[in-house]
């Protein structure tokens, strides 16, 4: 006996959720199976959309595309993106992804907010406008390469394009993320926005966050922060610098930022993400109350000979102003104006 359709899609979409992607439609009377369930799913209504009996809403997150609302209710933002794009790329394969869309596929640090189109690369003299969720990126040079069979503009492309489209902070943060988590080199990136860049609309932006770019930022929040230093005219400190511990001297610690002050005072920053508390990697085993233990009793020990700690959240420095502050109130000096963007 053959399986009724709502059988049949429910198998495909456990399918493709497992590959990470949303569902395009077989044929035209798959679509429009799936619009129909769609439809009664935004009334109220539920339709078959799980293993063993279980019930599911549908709904199509990109025109065409469609998943799960249980399903897709339970990625985050990036996760979301890079399903869309494997999606459309199955629908369009000769698409080329560029931009934020591109950073994403090559495991750049790229910022949620910024994920909201989709982003493919066009030929100049292209038809370029933007039509709801899909953005046009203007690419004058042909190399791409491919990420999972999904073809993504070159590297060193997508660094350019994210520097100059992207606010200041976010450009600094995906290009320390192409030398920490590429392995990319910093010289070829110089090179590449200098011979490449010139006349583009964001290129000083891009530039200033190429010339202070640096593989040390262990994370995107610590290079947001290193930028709005930048931006604000901050001394700027030196990165992942280890210290010994002063009770136990065979031990050392490694503080985010060092700054050592004209007056001889020493500053540590330390970037207080969730990540350090919550990802089982970085735990290493040991339970948040330990983790924080631990973290209580490495701060003591670096005070104890009169070591200064800035503490600060991802929260405070996109809350510039309390950032600023706070910098202030640990007498970090101001060696330069601010930047004021035109």
């Amino acid at each position: 006996m053959g399986k009724t359709l709502d059988e049949r899609l429910s198998i495909r979409f456990a399918s493709i959720e497992a590959s990470g992607s949303c569902l395009v439609p077989l044929d035209e009377t798959e679509r429009r199976a799936l619009l129909r369930r769609k439809r009664a799913s935004g009334n109220g209504g539920e339709v078959n959309g799980g293993t063993g009996g279980g019930k599911g809403r549908i709904l199509s997150p990109h025109p065409g595309l469609f998943a799960r609302e249980t399903w897709w209710n339970g990625l985050n933002p990036l996760e979301r993106h890079i399903a869309l794009l494997r999606g459309l790329h199955c629908v369009h394969p000769n698409w080329v992804f560029a931009a934020f869309s591109a950073a994403a596929l090559l495991g750049l640090d790229v910022s949620y907010d910024l994920l909201e189109n989709v982003c493919i690369a066009v030929k100049p003299g292209s038809y370029t406008k933007d039509e709801g969720s899909l953005r046009r990126i203007v690419v004058r040079t042909g190399r791409t390469t491919k990420i999972e069979g999904i073809p993504v503009t070159h590297p060193l492309q997508t660094l350019l394009d994210c520097a100059c489209l992207a606010d200041f902070p976010n450009a600094l943060a995906m290009l320390d993320s192409g030398l920490r988590d590429l392995k990319m080199y910093d010289e070829s990136i110089k090179i590449y926005v200098q011979m490449n860049g010139h006349g583009r609309k964001g290129i000083a932006k891009a530039r200033l966050a190429v010339k202070h770019m640096s593989g040390k930022s262990a994370n995107g929040g610590e290079s947001k922060a290193r930028a709005v230093m930048i931006e604000e005219g901050f001394m700027l400190p030196e990165q992942q610098v280890e210290l010994t511990d002063p009770v136990e001297p065979w031990r050392t610690f490694i503080v985010d930022f060092l700054w050592r002050l004209p007056d001889g005072t020493l500053v540590a920053g330390e970037h207080d993400g969730r990540e350090k508390m919550e990802n089982p990697e970085m735990l290493n085993g040991k339970t948040t109350a330990e983790a924080f233990r631990d973290e209580r009793e490495r701060e003591s020990h670096l005070t104890a000979r009169g070591l200064r700690i800035l503490r600060f959240t991802p929260e405070q420095v996109r809350r510039r102003e309390e950032f600023v502050r706070l910098l202030e109130a640990f007498e970090i000096p101001r060696v330069r104006k601010p930047i004021a963007w035109r």
